[in-house]
C-alpha cells in the first residue's frame, strides 16, 4: 500500500489527475468510477479543469457508478447522480452511452445487474477513487459487509444515516444503498482511497493500522495492498 501525504486537496486533484494521464497511455478507452460525495468534488473540478484545458483528454472515458441511495434518483439535490452529472460529467460533455449510473428510483435488483453488464461489457474498472465514511464504509459497503462478487443492494449504517442528513434539504427516510461490491472495487487496476480534513485522522489511523476487518470495511482493500494509493492530506494525516 501507496500513503501520498499532499499540503491542500488541490494538489490531491493534479494527481489524479496525472494518474488518470498514465491510465489512458495503457487504455484510451479507460473505465473510471469517481466516488460523489464532499470530498471528491474537488477531485472533480480538477479533472474538469484539465480537460476544457486540454491537459487531460475525457472524451472516450467511460464512467461507471459506485453508490446510490435507494429511492433516490438525479432529480433529487445531494443524491450521488446529482453530484456527479453537475459537477463532472455534464461539464466533461460525456455522452450518455458512455456513463452508467445506479438510479436508486428503479428497481434496484435492475440497476445491479445493469451495473454489472456494464462492467463487463468494458472489461473492467481501470481506475477507481474512493472516499471513505467515519465508520470505515466506502460506498455503501458498511461494516460487517461480506465480500460479494458483484453489485449489492445494503442495509444502511446507523452511522451512514446519521452523516446522510448533510447531503439533503429534506429529511428522507432513507433505509437501503446500492454500490459496487468490496469484489468489483477490488478487481480495479488502480485503487485510491482519499482523506482529507482533521475529522479523518482517526479513520486513517485505523485504515494504516488495522489487519482486514471487515468491521472496517476500507481495510479490506488492503487484499490488493500492490494496486492500493492513500491519498491524505496534512490535516487527516496521523503519526
Amino acid at each position: 500500500m501507496k500513503i501520498e501525504q499532499f499540503k491542500e486537496v488541490n494538489l490531491i486533484g493534479h494527481q489524479v489527475v496525472e494518474d488518470l494521464k498514465k491510465v489512458l497511455e495503457t487504455n484510451p478507452t479507460p473505465l473510471v468510477c469517481i466516488a460523489g460525495g464532499d470530498t471528491t468534488i474537488p477531485i472533480m473540478e480538477a479533472i474538469v479543469e484539465a480537460s476544457q484545458t486540454g491537459e487531460l483528454d475525457t472524451s472516450a472515458m467511460k464512467f461507471i457508478s459506485l453508490d446510490e441511495w435507494g429511492s433516490l434518483g438525479r432529480s433529487v439535490k445531494g443524491s450521488c447522480a446529482q453530484t456527479l452529472y453537475d459537477h463532472l460529467y455534464t461539464p466533461l460533455n460525456t455522452p450518455e452511452e458512455n456513463i452508467f449510473f445506479f438510479n436508486g428510483e428503479n428497481d434496484l435488483k435492475e440497476e445491479a445487474q445493469k451495473g454489472n453488464d456494464f462492467i463487463k461489457h468494458n472489461e473492467g474498472i481501470d481506475y477507481i477513487l474512493l472516499g471513505v465514511g467515519m465508520n470505515g464504509h466506502i460506498g455503501f459497503n458498511e461494516p460487517g459487509i461480506k465480500q460479494e462478487e458483484d453489485t449489492i443492494i445494503v442495509d444502511l449504517d446507523d452511522v451512514t444515516k446519521k452523516v446522510m442528513k448533510k447531503y439533503f434539504n429534506e429529511d428522507y427516510p432513507l433505509e437501503q444503498g446500492i454500490t459496487l461490491s468490496l469484489n468489483q472495487i477490488l478487481k480495479a487496476n488502480q485503487i485510491v482511497v482519499m482523506m482529507t480534513g482533521e475529522h479523518k485522522q482517526e479513520v486513517f489511523k485505523k485504515t494504516v493500522d488495522l489487519v482486514e476487518d471487515p468491521m472496517f470495511p476500507v481495510s479490506m482493500l488492503k487484499k490488493q495492498s500492490e494496486k492500493l494509493s492513500l491519498y491524505v492530506d496534512d490535516k487527516a494525516y496521523a503519526k
